[in-house]
């Protein structure tokens, strides 16, 4: 992806009458109008959610203790493109509207992210690279598509990885004509999240103390936003402020004699008294509101159609939906480990009963209907890539045992004593992971029933082919 040539799409003119055939399933870039607007934030705390701000790209690649702050590069309808710059600092640029067209177009053509995919399962030896690449467009289901990487990979994988290293760095994969602008800027945000973190420390010697500081807020400096986790000795709260609020407390920070670091993000710390320490730590949030402190948690479904997130509250315990496009939060459900059905309009949840028992619900997302499915579930329930048919855990021992249960409740039937279960791109197996003393990666022919032990190991992942 070294040179782009201009293409008929929406936003380039078309050289030719005739549009070229391969261009009907492209997508069309929108313009900012037709975008939700990012309400202007109100002094102090801002609580509401925030719209998506237009993302159309975003790629991120982490080694194993290599895990920046932001994304690599966020790519916007607008052609706007936000990457890291020196530490601590981000940078802006435009893309000219053909330029981005023909990067969507190379995305598209690429044929690699026409559904949600992981490239390799997690290989013995040697340093990891994880590689994430995602693609949100209006009108169409955003994709997610990952690698896991550290050794020899089959050809779709090697085709992605390079991929997303060219997205990753497009100041040097791009030709000096894609651009609009001539140099990066440094990018300056609406909103800033504020993280706090109050923790014993003996005999504290930080030369300044927060007593010491005019704090220049209403809200408290150690009540700023909402608790994250607080154990003891250990409080972390997170708040997102308008850009104003945060250069007021700089300049209190400032006025104490305290100085900020930069490592990777502007960091403050200052004596809490005798025997405590408060850190500040200062993030520019992206257009999109990344990283924001309502992030669902490592591990939530992503999104389904409609750039929609079903997730639980790490506070609250609550099952809620998070859409990006219309910028809502809302509560969804009494329930847990949620699992988009490949429609995009059912949820999978499961719900805890008296005793330590918990059965399996299915949620209509659009009526809020909801049923039952089966009881007795344990863990998470996995949905089969047609949505016709889910694989849930059912005890509590070991392992546990794989079963197979139609989304009517319908054809419950046990597979194998073994859990983790990941489900075939074709539908036709699933690798489970048995075993006592030693976990064995299995696979189950759904047809015959047959049992194929693969390899001792955990976590199994199928390549995007299977």
């Amino acid at each position: 992806m070294t040179q782009f040539a201009a293409i008929c799409l929406a936003l380039a003119a078309c050289a030719s009458p005739t549009p070229s055939p391969t261009l009907s399933t492209l997508p069309t870039v929108p313009t900012p109008s037709t975008l939700p607007t990012t309400p202007t934030p109100a002094p102090g705390i801002s609580s509401s959610p925030r719209p998506a701000g237009g993302l159309v790209l975003r790629v991120d690649i982490s080694g194993d203790v290599d895990a920046g702050v932001w994304p690599d590069a966020s790519y916007y309808v607008d052609g706007t493109v936000i990457t890291p710059g020196e530490v601590g600092e981000v940078v802006v640029r435009r893309l000219r509207a053909s330029a981005l067209a023909e990067l969507l177009r190379t995305v598209e053509i690429s044929g690699l992210f026409d559904r949600p995919r992981h490239f390799v399962a997690l290989l013995l030896g040697g340093g990891l690279n994880q590689y994430t690449v995602d693609v949100v467009l209006p009108g169409r289901s955003p994709v997610r598509a990952t690698a896991a990487v550290n050794a020899e990979v089959t050809d779709d994988a090697a085709r992605f990885v390079k991929l997303a290293h060219d997205l990753a760095d497009p100041v040097g994969s791009l030709p000096a004509s894609a651009w609009s602008d001539a140099d990066p800027q440094p990018f300056v945000p609406a909103l800033v999240r504020v993280g706090t973190v109050i923790e014993g420390v003996a005999g504290a010697s930080y030369p300044v103390d927060i007593a010491d500081v005019a704090w220049p807020l209403s809200q408290p400096f150690d009540g700023l936003g909402e608790v994250l986790y607080e154990f003891p000795g250990r409080t972390s709260r997170c708040a997102v402020l308008a850009v104003a609020d945060v250069e007021a407390i700089r300049a209190a920070l400032a006025d104490a004699g305290v100085s900020p670091e930069r490592d990777p993000v502007q960091t403050t710390t200052l004596r809490f008294g005798s025997d405590r320490i408060i850190r500040f730590e200062f993030v520019d949030l992206l257009p999109d509101g990344a990283p924001g402190c309502e992030v669902p948690p490592e591990g939530s479904p992503w999104w389904a159609a409609s750039g929609e997130i079903a997730y639980v509250d790490g506070r609250s315990g609550a099952l809620r939906l998070l859409n990006l496009w219309e910028g809502t939060d809302e509560p969804l459900a009494e329930g847990e480990a949620a699992a988009w059905a490949p429609d995009g309009e059912r949820l999978a949840l499961i719900r805890p009963q008296p005793g330590g028992q918990s059965d399996l619900w299915l949620l209509d997302v659009a009526s809020g209907q909801e049923r039952q499915v089966v009881e007795d579930v344990w863990r998470n329930a996995v949905w089969s890539p047609a949505g016709d048919a889910l694989a849930i855990n059912r005890s509590p021992i070991d392992l546990g045992e794989t079963w197979l249960v139609k989304p009517d409740g319908s054809g419950l039937r046990r597979l194998a004593a073994g859990g983790d279960a990941t489900w075939s791109p074709d539908g036709r197996s699933l690798a489970i992971v048995s075993g006592s003393a030693v976990p064995i990666v299995t696979l189950v022919d759904l047809a015959t029933g047959r049992l194929t032990e693969l390899a001792e190991g955990t976590s199994p992942a199928w390549t995007g082919e299977a």
